[in-house]
């Protein structure tokens, strides 16, 4: 896949920095792994990273790619992926960089889209929602890439979940024929957890511009392949903090519906 600057998937994410997100990273190697394996469906994911931020060449120097490799591993309808970036450099003189290793991880398949009812997702508590800033003074993202709306709650530690709310631009990436892929629910997760310190912060100390960074899934149950574009999503948190780096248990739900579990891990600055 050519990473040219006008790719849908960069848009919003982040201005004055494109950057693939790592769910756009994870849509190409399922995309792929559809056409290998005759249409199958992913239904799990783990050991996932992101190693790098994977940006377009710059204008008249180059051009980027991303390559995906897929190996059948000994488990019964999993396979690993490899995805690594390749720049072609036309200055000084043409010269093609090897290509590093950016992402990798094992998606679990499905032969056929799996049709068993949903799950009720969790319900958030019942609660006023928080003073807190737009989001738009917290996160860098901007349409479309842009998925959460506000925080519901903001929880207190471990046994007190954070909630927050959201929905999927029309125009995202991710949304086609009026569905959105379910790596939404995952990147919308990430958001929210993201921001979610400045906004238990907000009262004291004002809203902050923050980067979050999606480099891993530790774990990840894909409930459905997707769900309805206009769906109105709801997500619960719960974190915890080491350094830069956050660990993030969640369950997202679509229309009151769960589509994912997850295991996450964030990068903030």
């Amino acid at each position: 896949m050519l990473v040219s600057p006008g790719l849908p998937m960069l848009a919003g994410h982040f201005p004055g920095r494109p950057v693939v997100p790592g769910v756009a990273q994870l849509a190409l190697a399922i995309a792929l792994a559809g056409r290998a394996y005759a249409g199958a469906c992913p239904r799990l994911l783990r050991r996932a990273k992101f190693r790098a931020p994977v940006e377009p060449a710059t204008p008249g120097l180059g051009q980027a790619s991303l390559t995906c490799q897929l190996f059948p591993t000994k488990v019964a309808g999993e396979v690993e992926f490899v995805l690594s970036a390749v720049v072609d450099r036309l200055a000084p003189e043409p010269r093609t960089d090897p290509g590093a290793r950016v992402a990798e991880g094992f998606l679990g398949l499905s032969p056929r889209r799996p049709d068993v009812p949903l799950e009720p997702a969790p319900r958030p508590p019942v609660a006023p929602p928080p003073d807190q800033p737009p989001i738009t003074a917290v996160l860098p993202h901007r349409a479309p890439a842009l998925l959460v709306q506000r925080a519901l709650h903001l929880g207190a530690g471990a046994d007190d979940a954070a909630w927050f709310e959201g929905r999927v631009p029309a125009d995202n990436f991710l949304v086609r024929d009026g569905r959105a892929d379910v790596l939404a629910a995952l990147e919308f997760a990430a958001q929210g957890a993201a921001c979610l310190d400045v906004l238990r912060g907000f009262a004291q100390g004002g809203a902050r511009m923050l980067q979050g960074w999606l480099v891993g899934v530790k774990a990840a149950a894909l409930h459905a392949p997707d769900f309805a574009a206009d769906a109105q999503l709801v997500a619960s948190l719960r974190t915890a903090a080491r350094g830069s780096f956050v660990n993030v248990t969640t369950q997202v739900g679509a229309s009151g519906f769960l589509v994912v579990d997850a295991e996450l891990q964030i990068f903030v600055q």
